[in-house]
């Protein structure tokens, strides 16, 4: 009898011994594979998830998630079903971040988009990604919005290090997209913002400011002086645009004097950190200039853009719009807001 029960412990201890084992083999294999080091210009895993043809959204879309549920929500939106039923498409969060990208809505077949490569170049993260045209061959004229899933790889030192994601046209090599990533204290170290969306309300090559300036309003009346400022010109009374500010934070930029026609300036993309309830707006800044191609007239020009970015009902818990260069993720100036009493 004492036999058996020193035969049955030794055998328990042994499976318990094994399975430590196993446990902290696969955890340094984990380990391994989240410490291992890249250099500048080194090319990230991609695994491509799903491809399809179609999808409710109709408009282009370059987007990149870092947690599981934006991306969730985002798939629904993507497939029209109910948020509550929202589910991951099939990437894995634990060291990859998700890529969606969608042409919009085209109205031919044989359209397709391809992920060429990802880089890492120590501060950002540059997705090339290519659109393949239909050829004469592809006749049928249908509706479709196509679009990719991709999880492409990342580790701890991506997490720590990169600033920026920029999407690049492969052919071209010019920048589609620049997307913030904003560095935080706690797990997964690291955000995405997820994007708002922003509509022009004004802009135009000839104001009263002769610098580069930034403001963000959260209510009419120093939104309406600051107007004032910008276009007074001394004989005519300036009238604002009516603006709505329940659910929307207004936004005044201006570009300086510049010696030259052809220079604007704009807002190529809009994103809320989901961290925290959402306290800031990462306001995406595109400055452009006279290229070779430009139909140039020489006069003094102070390009400005008004926008307004629809924040939604959470829009009370913004504290900040934070304007940030698109080509260097630098960040150009911050701005606290002062919300509408209603």
């Amino acid at each position: 009898m004492k036999i058996k029960s020193k035969l049955i412990i030794n055998l328990c201890l042994g499976i318990i011994v094994s399975s430590l084992i196993f446990v902290k083999f696969d955890s340094v294999l984990v380990s391994q594979a989240s410490q291992e080091i890249l250099k500048p210009g080194d090319e990230l895993r991609i695994n491509i998830v799903e491809i399809g043809e179609f999808s409710e959204i109709i408009k282009p879309y370059q987007l990149v998630f870092s947690k599981e549920e934006p991306l969730k929500r985002f798939y629904a939106k993507m497939k029209g079903i109910s948020p509550e039923l929202a589910y991951n498409p099939g990437v894995n969060m634990d060291y990859n971040m998700g890529v969606v990208i969608g042409l919009g809505e085209v109205y031919k077949e044989g359209y397709k988009i391809n992920i060429d490569k990802a880089v890492y170049t120590g501060r950002t993260v540059e997705i090339y990604t290519e659109t393949i045209e239909p050829t004469d061959k592809d006749k049928e004229k249908k509706t479709r919005s196509p679009y990719i899933i991709a999880a492409i790889y990342n580790n701890r030192q991506i997490r720590d290090n990169i600033r920026l994601i920029r999407f690049i046209d492969t052919n071209s090599e010019e920048m589609i997209k620049s997307i913030p990533v904003r560095q935080i204290g706690m797990y997964p170290f690291y955000e995405i913002p997820e994007r708002v969306r922003v509509k022009t309300v004004e802009r135009g090559d000839h104001c009263n400011l002769g610098i580069e300036a930034y403001g963000a309003f959260g209510e009419h009346n120093s939104f309406e002086h600051t107007y004032k400022i910008l276009k007074e010109d001394g004989v005519y009374q300036t009238r604002p645009p009516e603006l709505n500010f329940l659910g929307n934070i207004v936004i005044i930029m201006t570009m300086g004097e510049k010696q030259d026609g052809g220079y604007s300036i704009d807002v190529n993309g809009a994103y809320t950190n989901t961290y925290m309830l959402g306290d800031s707006i990462y306001v995406m800044v595109k400055k452009i200039k006279p290229t070779e191609k430009t139909i140039r007239y020489y006069d003094i020009t102070r390009p400005y853009m008004v926008g307004s970015i629809q924040v939604g009902p959470g829009y009370w818990n913004v504290k900040k719009v934070i304007f940030i260069d698109e080509i260097t993720g630098k960040t150009l100036v911050e701005r606290k807001i002062k919300h509408q009493k209603y």
